[in-house]
């Protein structure tokens, strides 16, 4: 199967460059365009399945696709976004300076650090792990979309190819809105499944707006 993975349009707190987590943030009006550009690619796509996280940015991003795809979205509340707890609402240089500790341990080991009143990203791929192994169940072949959240786009991917949690942020420093990774996977994925699946990355790149696609290919056979 090809699994889509979406990160949803842009957000108010995103142009600010603030952690958004599992605060409910609307999309701005380039948010909403970047949107209806995503969903002019995906009629061309014949999807099978759409899926979405819970959080409003990601709802109002996935609608102009079902009505393009003439698909329903199944909503799913383990894609939402690492839970940034009080950390939400602050950009970068406000967390260094309330919140220190937290702030180095997030440099040196961004998967491991709990945020307060939070998770850490650890903690947000478990939840979201089961959600993706029964997509993948459940869609065996065929092209299948889930819009989600950057932070966790980039922890799945590490899990899918086999890569160190912690280094998400080096390996994938960020994802535009509406940047996609397109996972090809061959053999079963589960939480306990007997054999292990094949995994490439087969693009990561941003489909609404193709002049800037990047192409990347990575396998994983030992997922």
């Amino acid at each position: 199967m090809d699994l889509h993975l979406i990160r949803h349009g842009q957000s108010e707190w995103h142009l600010e460059n603030r952690y958004a987590g599992h605060t409910e943030i609307a999309l701005t009006e380039i948010g909403k365009r970047q949107s209806q550009d995503l969903a002019m690619w995906a009629g061309s796509m014949q999807f099978c399945a759409l899926f979405s996280s819970n959080a409003i940015r990601a709802r109002q991003t996935i609608k102009p696709l079902t009505e393009q795809c003439k698909l329903s979205a199944e909503e799913d509340e383990r894609l939402k976004e690492v839970n940034f707890g009080l950390i939400e609402g602050l950009n970068p240089e406000e967390m260094r300076t309330r919140y220190p500790g937290i702030y180095s341990s997030f440099l040196e080991k961004p998967a491991d650090t709990v945020m307060p009143k939070g998770e850490s990203g650890k903690m947000a791929l478990e939840r979201a792990w089961s959600a993706v192994c029964e997509i993948v169940q459940q869609h065996e072949s065929g092209n299948v979309l889930v819009v989600t959240h950057g932070t966790l786009m980039r922890l799945i991917a590490c899990r899918f190819l086999g890569i160190d949690l912690n280094e998400y942020r080096r390996v994938f420093p960020m994802v535009p809105n509406t940047g996609r990774m397109l996972f090809r996977i061959n053999g079963k994925l589960g939480l306990k499944a007997k054999e292990k699946p094949t995994v490439s990355l087969i693009k990561f790149d941003e489909p609404g707006n193709l002049a800037l696609n990047k192409v990347t290919s990575i396998t994983n056979s030992k997922q």
